[in-house]
Order: C-alpha cells, then sequence, then structure tokens
C-alpha cells in the first residue's frame, strides 16, 4: 500500500470533515473510495472510447432497430385485437 500526502486549504478540509463526521468515515477512507470511483469512472471513459466498440455497436445498432421495430409491430397487434375484443 502506498501512502499519499495531500494538501488542502482550510475551506475544503473543513467540508471534508463536515461530511466525513455525517458519514461516520474517516477521511482516509473517504479519499481513497473517492479515488477509487475516480479511477473506476475514468477506465469506463476509455473503455467506451475505444473505436472498436463503436464499430461493434455500429454493427449491432442496425439489428436492434429491427427488433424495437418489430415488437412495437406486436405491440400494435396485441392491442388491435385487444380492442376488437
Amino acid at each position: 500500500m502506498t501512502a499519499l500526502s495531500i494538501d488542502l486549504d482550510d475551506e475544503s478540509d473543513a467540508a471534508l470533515s463536515a461530511v466525513c463526521a455525517t458519514c461516520g468515515r474517516n477521511k482516509t477512507e473517504l479519499v481513497t473510495d473517492v479515488v477509487r470511483r475516480f479511477l473506476r469512472s475514468e477506465q469506463l471513459k476509455n473503455a467506451l472510447a475505444d473505436p472498436a466498440l463503436g464499430e461493434l455497436y455500429a454493427g449491432l445498432a442496425v439489428e436492434d432497430i429491427q427488433l424495437a421495430n418489430q415488437g412495437i409491430d406486436d405491440y400494435r397487434k396485441m392491442l388491435d385485437q385487444a380492442d376488437r375484443g
């Protein structure tokens, strides 16, 4: 495990202390959690920006649209049958 030292201005430190008191967590736990969440978010953004993923989605989008349209058509038919009783 690596220790990391950060400098906070007095206002940010007070706000962090208040949030920690509300959450029942210490500063180290809270800041570590925030850093982990940020890193996961950045990793996800990078993965979604992968051109290969865009190409995969483009290939699936046409099929997704066709399936959605078929579902809508089936739903309309069901409603028509229900109206006719």
